[in-house]
């Protein structure tokens, strides 16, 4: 029997803006996580932060004022909240996304080797189908992708209606400062952070009990979902960038549209471990040598080249030498003690998982709105670095 995901009683409160977060509430959440045993929160002043780099929520630091606290409690802390942005929000709780950032830090960010904050509340309200999931996606699997393709916009429509609360609150790691992402990272820098990963994912390896977890997916969870996605959206996707798009894209599309299936699969047979999802600059915290990972929407299950061809596609500039890359994060691996995958199945992985990018690119290019100015200058960014580094054809030899 799965094991289901602890939920708030649904009379508890959970704020659903920052504005909520009285100091009355904070010091119960201070208290409850441990770390005030004296005094109270007197005032909060709140600090809206992140804009123009998170699309899937809200963020803002919460300074802190203590009567008779000793010192104990923190002078600032991060608070999370799901987006105002409907389309935005609709996205990333169609995936549960929420859900799974509150489950990470309630059950496995205290078993990760790569830094995270630390979190004083994560709360949700609980998802009256939660043990039918997996049910209801097997079901969904096996509607054909044209019918899937017709349903989803409706299923958009009405989750973004969603009225499930979400609250985390962690630690501020200031002065620590987040990567930029526009900016990208050179080699030394790309180094570290695959060191990093390569340490996140040894905490995790091959650990079958984390497939008790409904709120962890194992990264092929609904294929033919995506498929139907990249169906909807890539004629669109097409006219809009024309000639932008280069022909090795068009080929990769052509070849996943295909083999989507047989990939995911491969993408999710052993060994395989816990995926951050979203492991990019902009979520990323760095101070001289430390550095701190953040953002836990998209963890899943899967074999680790995701999210190393993920971090690279993304944050890399297309000068630096990506076999270097590799080579610490394989190093770093072995040295956690990970001996069962090879330098060649992580190159192997690494070039499914771009194919997978770009197939993914296609069919969630009009699922977010970025905004414009940075966000806008983030995708076109992330998208030349993608197409720099697309695999070279044919592709049938990777399965």
């Amino acid at each position: 029997m799965a094991k289901r995901a602890e939920s708030v009683a649904p009379d508890r409160f959970i704020p659903t803006t920052f504005e909520e977060l009285s100091p009355e509430f904070l010091s119960a959440s201070l208290v409850e996580a441990g770390v005030l045993t004296t005094g109270r929160v007197r005032e909060r002043r709140i600090e809206i932060i992140g804009e123009g780099i998170g699309f899937a929520g809200r963020v803002a630091r919460i300074h802190l004022d203590y009567v008779d606290a000793n010192d104990e409690g923190p002078t600032t802390l991060i608070a999370k909240l799901p987006s105002r942005v409907k389309k935005n929000r609709a996205t990333v709780e169609i995936v549960n996304g929420y859900e799974r950032e509150v489950c990470f830090f309630r059950e496995l960010a205290g078993r990760s080797e790569l830094p995270v904050p630390g979190c004083y509340y994560a709360e949700m309200d609980e998802d009256p189908f939660y043990e039918q999931r997996p049910t209801v996606q097997r079901c969904i699997e096996h509607l054909p992708v044209a019918v899937l393709r017709m349903l989803l916009p409706v299923s958009l429509f009405f989750v973004r209606f969603s009225k499930r609360r979400y609250l985390v609150l962690m630690e501020d790691l200031a002065p620590a400062e987040n990567g930029d992402q526009i900016a990208g990272c050179d080699l030394a820098q790309a180094q570290q952070a695959v060191r990093n990963l390569a340490t996140f994912h040894a905490s995790y390896w091959a650990d079958d009990s984390l497939c008790e977890k409904i709120w962890l997916p194992s990264i092929d969870t609904m294929p033919r979902g995506v498929m139907a996605v990249h169906r909807r959206s890539r004629r669109s996707f097409f006219r809009e960038h024309g000639d932008a798009i280069p022909p090795e894209m068009k080929e990769a599309c052509r070849w996943m549209d295909g083999h989507f299936e047989s990939v995911v699969r491969h993408l999710t047979s052993p060994p395989w471990t816990v995926l951050h999802g979203d492991y990019r600059l902009d979520n990323l915290l760095f101070d001289g040598a430390s550095m701190w990972a953040t953002d836990f929407q998209i963890v899943a299950r899967g074999r680790p080249g995701f999210d190393l061809a993920y971090f690279i596609c993304g944050s890399v500039d297309p000068s630096v030498d990506e076999r270097l890359i590799v080579d610490a994060y394989c190093d770093e691996l072995r040295r956690q003690g990970v001996a069962d995958y090879s330098r060649a199945e992580c190159e192997r992985d690494c070039a499914l998982s771009k194919l997978w990018q770009i197939y993914l690119h296609v069919a969630t290019d009009d699922l977010l709105d970025l905004g414009e100015e940075r966000g806008a200058r983030l995708i076109e960014v992330g998208r030349e670095r993608l197409f720099s580094r697309i695999p070279i054809p044919p592709y049938d030899s990777l399965l």
